[in-house]
C-alpha cells in the first residue's frame, strides 16, 4: 500500500468531534512518533492528549520534552471512557497493562506485529541510517 493510502486510511478513521488518545511507552522514538500523530490530526479532530505508561525518569527523556514543549499525562491518571479514538504508536496492546481493555483504533509500530487487531494497523519498517561524511 503506498504512503498516501495509508494516510488517507488513518484520516478516514477520525471526525472532527473525536477525542483521541496516544498511548506510548515514553522513549525517544515513541514520543517522536506522538508527536507526529498529535501533528497529523491537528485540526481534525477535537482534542489529542498523549499518554504514556511509565513515569518518566531518564534526562535525555525529560530534557527532549522539555526543550519541543510536549505535554504528556500518566496513563493511569486518564478517564479512558472521555476518549472516542485509541491509538498506539511505538508499542502494541500486549506490550504494557494499560492498553489491553481499550479498543484500538490504529497502531503505529515498527516491532513485528503480535497479531493483535487494530481498525488500522500501520508497520514502519526500520531502514539503517549510514552517517553523513
Amino acid at each position: 500500500m503506498k504512503r498516501s493510502e495509508r494516510l488517507r486510511r488513518f484520516y478516514d478513521i477520525f471526525s472532527g468531534e473525536d477525542h483521541v488518545l496516544i498511548g506510548i511507552n515514553a522513549d525517544p522514538d515513541a514520543i517522536a512518533s506522538a508527536m507526529a500523530v498529535k501533528r497529523l490530526l491537528w485540526r481534525r479532530v477535537a482534542n489529542v492528549t498523549i499518554a504514556c505508561t511509565n513515569v518518566i525518569k531518564r534526562p535525555d527523556n525529560l530534557t527532549m520534552l522539555r526543550l519541543l514543549g510536549v505535554r504528556t499525562v500518566l496513563f493511569e491518571d486518564v478517564e479512558t471512557d472521555r476518549f472516542s479514538k485509541f491509538v498506539i504508536v511505538d508499542s502494541q496492546p500486549s506490550h504494557a497493562e494499560q492498553f489491553r481493555h481499550l479498543t484500538v483504533d490504529a497502531i503505529i509500530d515498527h516491532h513485528p506485529d503480535s497479531g493483535e487487531t487494530a481498525a488500522l494497523r500501520i508497520s514502519v519498517p526500520l531502514t539503517v541510517q549510514r552517517p553523513v561524511s
